[in-house]
């Protein structure tokens, strides 16, 4: 044996490898590296970072898929960076974990490109890619893709079903055991704009709530623009695993259109709901604005009681009480308890509605909801 002169060296995030991505009429850059391997051998598999895989890749040719086209979902691949552990295809791990929504500021929808992108002399692995805006099968070669547009079944009928629907958007709950192609593309196509991500394949245990619209005024069919991911069985109560609006369809609402129905699930599934963490800086700033928004309609035009505590609000807005504590101190509008027995009775302090009151008017917030309730098709 030998040692691997790789292990030494300290990891760092690879550059992007795919410079542009083909989204049907749509052209756009990647954010971020996503690595497509062939290995059989589940061991290599399992040692695999992106250095040691550059090495492998100028030390050996690797095969090639025979297709040269579309990859073999069964034998790719995506490696959380952050994360020394390897999830290997076919396994029962999550198809994309960790809460991180590409989003920044209050409106939790203006989803911003990282700073530090290559520079654009970079040799890319993949120039372009072509990606179907159905189905999100992918390939090279843009005559391929167009050939496959020709017969995707999911142009005019998306999977799954319809649990949402306005004028303008559509929410499609896709089961990721039912449509295992369809939700393994998805996150792969994820990947590209989505960092220190989770993506392996068991996307079993997962639900898809896929948002669709008009990708302009004059389109005749509603294509998928964003979603948002959720465990079947959370034990921690987590009511959303990974969110993502696509880049060309950002500064729509879909982000604060997908966290607001991400709650009305738990609502209808009657119990209170919380991102998975670690929540990123955008994600951070997305959540807390839904958070306040939520807490100051509820306190200032909903609430009929006369003492509103923590818990009230949390059993009415089915926010976790440890969210709601945090955006009340974010409006500054919590007086927090120091008598041990007042903590414990009303869940760490008395609520300042003058406050709340004075942040809304302040940032001039819009409280009316984003989602009509009459329009969600939830059993």
């Amino acid at each position: 044996m030998h040692d691997d002169p790789l292990d030494d060296e300290e990891e760092e995030e690879p550059p992007r490898n795919i410079g542009r991505v083909v989204f049907g009429p749509r052209e756009f850059d990647t954010w971020y590296h996503s690595s497509a391997y062939y290995f059989s051998q589940k061991d290599e598999l399992k040692k695999l970072t992106w250095k040691r895989a550059m090495a492998l890749m100028e030390a050996k040719a690797l095969d090639k898929d025979k297709d040269n086209h579309t990859c073999d979902m069964s034998r790719l691949f995506i490696e959380r960076y952050s994360s020394p552990s390897v999830g290997t295809p076919g396994g029962t791990s999550s198809a994309l974990t960790s809460s991180t929504i590409s989003s920044s500021g209050s409106s939790a929808n203006a989803s911003v490109a990282p700073n530090d992108q290559p520079p654009a002399q970079v040799d890319f692995q993949v120039k372009q890619l072509f990606v179907c805006d159905s189905c999100f099968k992918y390939s090279k070669v843009s005559k391929d893709m167009a050939q496959h547009r020709s017969t995707c079944k999911y142009v005019f009928k998306h999977p799954g079903e319809t649990v949402y629907k306005s004028k303008d958007y559509a929410i499609r709950r896709v089961d990721g055991a039912v449509h295992k192609l369809y939700c393994q593309n998805l996150c792969l196509f994820a990947k590209l704009f989505l960092d220190h991500k989770s993506v392996f394949f068991g996307a079993d245990a997962f639900e898809f709530y896929v948002v669709l619209g008009k990708d302009t005024a004059s389109s005749r069919h509603f294509k998928p623009m964003g979603f948002f991911s959720k465990e079947k069985l959370s034990w921690d109560e987590n009511n959303l695993a990974c969110i993502l609006v696509f880049p060309p369809y950002q500064r729509r609402g879909l982000g604060k259109l997908l966290i607001e129905f991400s709650y009305v699930l738990s609502k209808y599934e009657g119990r209170k709901g919380s991102p998975e963490r670690p929540l990123s800086k955008f994600g951070t700033l997305s959540y807390m604005s839904y958070w306040c928004t939520t807490i100051a309609r509820f306190i200032l035009i909903e609430c009929t009681e006369d003492v509103i505590t923590i818990e009230t609000i949390s059993e009415h807005t089915y926010i976790q009480p440890e969210d709601v504590m945090r955006a009340l101190k974010e409006m500054h509008a919590v007086v927090l308890y120091s008598d041990e027995k007042a903590k414990k009775v009303q869940l760490g302090g008395r609520v300042l509605k003058k406050s709340v009151r004075r942040w809304v008017n302040s940032g001039n917030v819009k409280l009316s909801p984003v989602i009509d309730e009459s329009m969600v098709f939830l059993e």
